[in-house]
């Protein structure tokens, strides 16, 4: 049950474009979820809470968007300059994080009325920088709505894609995408990068280092192994509420055969 949908325009312009009339075409009153091809979703406790009993919650506690932080991973070597024309396993060639960069604010929930959004948890907060800033000296939002139910108001804010959106009633939990950008080829992607939107000074800064140092190694003593989502709980990268840890808890009885 997969619908391809293909264009020839270019994609660093009409990227978002194109996600907004997928969204409009077959996602208008159900949930989407938008991720990037280098990006994989994940969310706490997914080991005992399947999707469907996911999107149940958000329904019956009336969510129509969900927090997902963007999280860096790398592998425990030199990045090497090869692409590779084979699929891999991401998630066992690059297992490590680094959250020691990650800078935090409160939530921005918009102006009063029309336009503004309300966040049910206020311990989950808006991130940036990470690993990227470390080694490359710019400032990233990591902050994004990849998980989103459009019931006809919400809408993404002021050109800033799925960092930000309006009207949203955002969940009381949040979600991870492991982003998979610091891998192999990474010196090769970035200078394509560079061409095509040389005036980023993202691509820019990170071409700039990976010249003076193109067998950059990420791994430093501040990297921790992903073992398991959950784990993004206990370092306070993810955050969840007691609701959903009762509904989890819930949902791992079920799991063993025991009574709700």
């Amino acid at each position: 049950h997969v619908t391809v949908v293909q264009s020839k325009l270019p994609f660093d312009k009409y990227g978002f474009a194109m996600k907004e009339y997928l969204i409009s075409r077959f996602g208008k009153g159900r949930w989407s979820l938008c991720a990037d091809i280098d990006e994989l979703f994940d969310y706490p406790y997914s080991d005992v809470v399947s999707l469907s009993s996911l999107l149940t919650y958000l329904n019956r506690k009336s969510y129509t968007a969900v927090v997902t932080q963007m999280l860096d991973m790398f592998p425990n070597r030199a990045l090497s300059s090869r692409v590779s024309q084979n699929d891999e396993f991401l998630k066992e060639r690059y297992p490590f994080y680094d959250v020691s960069n990650i800078a935090r604010r409160d939530y921005y929930r918009g102006p009063p009325g029309r336009g503004s959004c309300m966040i049910s948890n206020d311990n989950i907060k808006i991130f940036r920088d990470g690993i990227r800033k470390t080694y490359f000296d710019v400032s990233l939002l990591l902050t994004k709505h990849s998980l989103i139910l459009f019931d006809g108001s919400v809408r993404h804010r002021g050109g800033r894609g799925l960092h930000r959106v309006e009207n949203a009633r955002v969940a009381d939990f949040s979600c991870v995408l492991y982003h998979y950008r610091l891998v192999d080829g990474l010196q090769e992607r970035i200078t394509q990068d560079v061409r095509n939107r040389g005036d980023n000074r993202q691509y820019t800064m990170a071409h700039e280092a990976l010249k003076q140092n193109p067998n950059i190694e990420v791994k430093q003593d501040t990297a921790q192994k992903l073992n398991s989502v959950n784990e993004l709980i206990d370092n306070g990268f993810l955050v969840v509420s007691d609701e959903y840890k009762r509904w989890a808890a819930t949902a791992s009885r079920r799991r063993r055969g025991g009574t709700s």
